[in-house]
């Protein structure tokens, strides 16, 4: 049912890298996950060589209208691989970038997701950032939402699928089983839940032969249905953020509790615990400084140089663009991911932290539109 290759990982270490070609896995020490090339994102039990499958996917819904919407099974081709670093942001971070260049139908989008997952937390944060780039200059009205098929105790089918309208919180589990995994929008008020019996959402049980018509309505249509009990082929459910409008070469951003417990009531004290984490989260790890607008862009000598294990970046920008920061190691491999991100014009700084990493020279560079610009820094230990 539901196709999705599964591929093997290497034995995952919590916390560090588990590389594979379709894949990196991560964890907090209370739940496992696995970010996958073209943005989907599965949930496990902590250890996942032998841990359960508890959600075989979630992943971003985009919709513009009942015959165009992006979905990362059907649209999505990987612009830039499934990558895992630790950062100033979380203990882990993951990210994969795609797009749906290889349809060329649509919206035109690239779509970021993120996973931030932090030691002992019984949930992981997610950000989707999807990006207007479509060459036409066409402005977008897109529906956003969460996708996510269920597969408690790696099994699918007789999982209920339901909403708790006092902590909006949307989470599915089977009865007399152990798991219980919720979904909530921190990124503000949640637009819609729905959720939907497998055979009814895909005529044919074995694929994912859903129409964009019925991806558009369980992402479009508002409301908060009712709880619905999977058949024997499992279910599919909906939680989306609304509209949003993003003109030409422009982005945003929702963001997403996924939490997994063994009890209903722990599920809904951590979506507290969520919401509580993203409000007092910077997720770019990136503070603006000033607004004032500077003459030109500017990356500025890292301070303390020598550092030990932490340092800080200044730079500035001179107008509006889509802005990374990597550091890099003098064989030219990526240790860190300190920004992706459309930055408006102004002065910024970030915080770097090299604990895991051994003493030497690296190299951190900056990329904002047309502007490159690389320097030295020291970490001694």
């Amino acid at each position: 049912m539901k196709t999705f290759v599964t591929v093997l990982v290497l034995a995952l270490v919590l916390l560090l890298p588990a590389l594979t070609l379709a894949q990196v896995a991560g964890g907090t020490g209370k739940l496992g996950f696995q970010l996958r090339n073209y943005g989907a994102i599965r949930l496990n039990t902590p250890v996942y060589s032998g841990g359960l499958r508890q959600m075989d996917r979630m992943s971003l819904a985009a919709a513009l209208d009942s015959a165009h919407v992006y979905d990362h099974e059907q649209d999505a081709n990987t612009v830039e691989a499934a990558s895992l670093t630790t950062g100033v942001v979380a203990d882990t971070v993951a990210t994969v970038l795609a797009d749906n260049t290889s349809t060329n139908s649509p919206p035109n989008i690239q779509v970021r997701t993120t996973v931030y997952a932090w030691h002992n937390d019984s949930f992981v944060i997610v950000k989707f950032t999807v990006k207007n780039i479509d060459t036409t200059g066409h402005t977008y009205p897109l529906f956003l939402g969460a996708f996510v098929v269920p597969k408690p105790d790696n099994l699918y089918g007789g999982e209920t699928m339901t909403y708790d309208t006092t902590k909006k919180v949307a989470y599915f589990y089977r009865t007399a089983g152990t798991a219980y995994v919720g979904f909530k929008v921190l990124s503000g008020s949640p637009y819609s839940f729905h959720p939907l019996d497998w055979d009814t959402y895909s005529p044919d049980p074995g694929s994912d032969l859903a129409s964009d018509t019925m991806r558009y309505v369980m992402t479009a249509r508002p409301g908060f249905d009712a709880a619905v009990v999977a058949g024997s082929d499992g279910g599919a459910l909906n939680v989306n953020a609304g509209l949003r409008t993003i003109a030409p070469h422009d982005s945003v951003s929702v963001y997403y509790a996924l939490i997994y417990t063994e009890s209903l009531s722990a599920m809904l004290l951590q979506a507290d615990s969520a919401q509580y984490r993203y409000d007092h989260t910077t997720f770019t790890g990136v503070r603006q400084t000033s607004r004032a607008i500077p003459e030109q862009f500017v990356l500025k000598q890292n301070y303390p140089n020598p550092f030990n294990p932490g340092t800080r970046i200044d730079f500035e920008m001179k107008n509006a663009a889509f802005a990374t920061l990597r550091v890099y190691n003098l064989l030219g491999q990526v240790v860190a991911t300190l920004l992706r991100e459309r930055l408006e014009a102004g002065s910024y700084n970030v915080e770097f932290n090299g604990a895991n990493l051994p003493s030497g020279v690296y190299l951190y560079k900056l990329t904002a539109g047309n502007y490159v610009q690389t320097r030295r820094m020291t970490l001694i230990r």
